[in-house]
């Protein structure tokens, strides 16, 4: 497999989420039965990115690797860059260029919640793809003023890109999920400050739309794409996600679960990762999965 590196930011102060994240890292908050982070972390795995990095504050950094550790556990590298102050997310994406070499580069927002078939599918397509470029994964939206927004033509490019239109040209949302190469190390220099003093990720995606290298993957009826920014989405994400479990048996966002269809682990593994989750009915799960 090429070589590819997954990012997840979770460095945000999450003030919308307040007083709930007044101490801790909206990506620690429980969706369901499991922190908000190991969706993504999923997500990662199962499209095959055996090293990840993530973005997060000085002060989360001892929360996240006393639950993430160093990613042995599942099969895969887990290193941590400290991003203190936002200043946006090519900032975050520059922070780890030591640390990656060469190869795709997949990033997500440790706090979007993906369900369903063909995201995955997408995902690996872009890796390993020959293509130099980037990509957006879109998806249909009730109210796209809250969102960075696609215009694409008939034939599927991307004409532009709007940052929270007041007046939508699409109603297809840039979702928190984005393949780039490296040559984003190269771009993100010349970018410039935003009024709200970040590098605005529409500013990146543009030069390389400019540089015709921007592709994108519209996102099905049949791939739900969950809000957590809010107390009320994060309780409707957390419902969502119990309903789903309950009614299937299968988990959603379990990394012991990806690591062992991907086969980087195997029963004796899960069985032996889940005895530290004592008398939890996620323990219980895990161990149906074998």
């Amino acid at each position: 497999m090429p070589t590819v590196t997954g990012i997840i930011l979770a460095g945000g102060e999450g003030t919308r989420l307040w007083p709930l994240t007044a101490s801790i890292s909206k990506q620690l908050l429980p969706v369901c039965d499991k922190p908000m982070i190991f969706y993504s972390v999923s997500i990662l795995i199962l499209s095959g990115v055996k090293k990840i990095i993530i973005i997060t504050k000085t002060r989360d950094l001892k929360n996240y690797k006393s639950i993430l550790n160093d990613g042995s556990q599942w099969g895969v590298e887990i290193l941590y860059v400290l991003q203190d102050e936002a200043k946006g997310i090519p900032d975050a994406i520059m922070l780890c260029k030591s640390n990656i070499l060469a190869g795709k580069i997949i990033v997500c927002l440790g706090d979007n919640i993906f369900h369903g078939s063909g995201l995955v599918d997408g995902i690996k397509n872009f890796i390993m793809s020959g293509c130099n470029g980037a990509k957006l994964f879109l998806k249909k939206v009730k109210d796209p003023r809250r969102f960075g927004v696609a215009v694409i033509d008939d034939k599927g490019k991307v004409i532009s890109l709007q940052e929270k239109p007041m007046q939508p040209k699409s109603s297809l949302a840039i979702t928190g999920i984005y393949g780039l190469d490296c040559s984003v190390f190269e771009k993100i220099p010349s970018l410039n400050y935003s009024k709200r003093g970040e590098l605005e990720m529409v500013d990146l995606l543009n030069l390389y739309n400019n540089e015709h290298n921007l592709s994108n993957d519209i996102l099905g009826r049949g791939i739900s794409w969950l809000d957590t920014g809010t107390p009320k989405s994060l309780l409707a994400a957390s419902n969502f996600i119990d309903a789903i479990q309950e009614t299937s048996g299968d988990l959603i966002g379990c990394p012991e679960e990806a690591a062992y269809n991907m086969g980087l682990i195997d029963k004796d593994r899960v069985l032996s990762l889940s005895k530290k989750y004592v008398k939890s009915e996620y323990r219980e799960n895990l161990s149906k999965i074998c």
